[in-house]
């Protein structure tokens, strides 16, 4: 079980940590949200950015479930030339009760017969590298490169890359409007199952056209609001798991809305919606499964919300 001790030790542990790293830096930081789409700045020297979350969730009692999630942002900037990186990450555990009947009745009768069984339901790990090469103030060339796992959506392995043209359509003071359409390679590796189906495809390569759009409200310099949308349509055939899909029956779409504000000078509140939706996904391995069974498939759509504090370093 998630003992007060424990769940004491891992908030202080946070609490420290930003608190440390919030007493070292200037004051007259300003908060800074990390887009998803090459923005070019006018910069008279290279200039290099930093940003470090965190949240957690905990409860205890009835319901027993622990969340942490976290993220690292940093980026360095020459007027031609930007290169950013990024890291984020989810991890969540939850005490399930279970009846074990050992006296044949069917109620539970006595302590032995009630154990806790804890679960992973979050395990998601994403870093991403990005090359944006600006041509003129309004259009960019990029290129990006990612790696990660996502465990409960059953995948062991997940990289790729993507390149193409990214154009800026309104870009003032208060706000931004980015377009970007190019080409994604996908190489997913999926958990096998405990009785793999036959002729079970483990390894999946998707080619995919890249269409993506985003835009930044910006209100003095201590408040955002974001929203991004992305939309990956492959057009070649390829086995998942136990079925073939044709050009667009494995079409994935992603999308954020974000609001992050300035509340103490280097610290931001960061609140976000994030939606993942893949329309061929892969076998579950959370139980055993009949051939035929039409469950026996992932969700299509995973969510996400969290509240986390935000720390500019540079």
């Amino acid at each position: 079980m998630l003992t007060t001790k424990s769940l004491l030790a891992a908030g202080s542990a946070l609490c420290g940590i930003l608190f440390l790293a919030g007493s070292a830096y200037a004051q007259d930081q300003v908060v800074v949200v990390k887009q998803e789409f090459g923005k070019q700045e006018e910069v008279k020297e290279v200039i290099w950015k930093a940003a470090a979350s965190a949240g957690f969730s905990i409860s205890t009692g009835n319901a027993s479930v622990m969340t942490f999630s976290g993220g690292f942002n940093a980026s360095r900037n020459d007027g031609s030339n930007k290169i950013a990186l990024g890291l984020k990450g989810i991890y969540g555990l939850t005490d399930i009760a279970v009846f074990a009947d050992s006296d044949g009745d069917m109620k539970a009768s006595q302590e032995s017969e009630l154990t806790v069984d804890r679960k992973r339901t979050a395990a998601l790990l994403l870093g991403t590298f990005r090359y944006d090469r600006f041509f003129s103030k309004n259009n960019t060339g990029y290129i990006i490169a990612s790696a990660g796992l996502d465990l409960p959506a059953s995948k062991e392995f997940m990289g790729g890359g993507q390149i193409g043209y990214a154009r800026q359509i309104v870009n003032t003071k208060m706000h931004l409007l980015s377009a970007e359409l190019g080409y994604d390679f996908n190489y997913t590796r999926y958990i096998i199952p405990e009785s793999p189906p036959t002729n079970f495809e483990q390894n999946v390569f998707l080619h995919s056209a890249r269409l993506y759009a985003g835009y930044v409200l910006s209100v003095a310099d201590h408040t955002t609001v974001e929203a991004n949308l992305e939309a990956l349509v492959n057009f070649n055939v390829a086995r998942i798991g136990d079925r073939d899909v044709a050009a667009g029956q494995a079409t994935r779409v992603n999308g954020q809305l974000a609001f992050t504000t300035k509340i103490w000078k280097a610290l931001s509140l960061r609140a976000a919606t994030m939606l993942r939706y893949n329309n061929a996904p892969g076998l579950t391995t959370l139980y055993p499964f009949a051939a035929d069974f039409p469950g026996r498939y992932n969700q299509k759509l995973d969510t996400l919300t969290e509240l986390q504090l935000v720390v500019n370093f540079i």
